[in-house]
């Protein structure tokens, strides 16, 4: 059964990468014609983020449910990071490309392709989390 949902979570990567590739570029599409010089920092900063962290949590949701249904879902920390093995060895290993480029003058040219994916992917773990860590506290016995 753990298998199962690892297998299960590392074949919703795919998915993932492309809904977050289709959600931000959606948006970036949509506020195209924005006053972007005179806009804040922070609204480029979350335009990059909040999209990518929405397609991680929807995709994260629906995994959850379809382990959950399957009875996949071991509600525990152990459990949690059994089935995202490989989603944290995808965010580390794109976290070491950023850390090892980020000094490099090309790296703002493409440094989207590995931060969308790794704000999903991060959205993905942390709404995994939340949901064991509800499940948990459901089923705790009244104190």
């Amino acid at each position: 059964m753990r298998a199962r949902a690892a297998v299960l979570y590392a074949a919703c990567l795919p998915v993932l990468i492309g809904l977050v590739f289709s959600l931000t570029t959606l948006s970036f599409r949509i506020t195209k014609n924005w006053p972007w010089p005179r806009m804040p920092d922070w609204t480029v900063r979350a335009l990059n983020v909040v999209p990518p962290a929405v397609a991680g949590a929807a995709v994260a949701l629906l995994v959850a449910l379809l382990a959950r249904r399957f009875g996949w879902y071991e509600a525990t920390l152990r459990g949690h990071f059994r089935r995202l093995a490989i989603v944290y060895v995808c965010a580390a290993g794109l976290t070491a490309v950023i850390v090892g480029n980020h000094e490099s003058a090309d790296f703002g040219l493409w440094s989207q392709f590995i931060q969308w994916p790794l704000a999903g992917l991060l959205a993905l773990s942390s709404i995994d989390l939340a949901i064991t860590a509800g499940i948990r506290r459901h089923r705790a016995p009244a104190t």
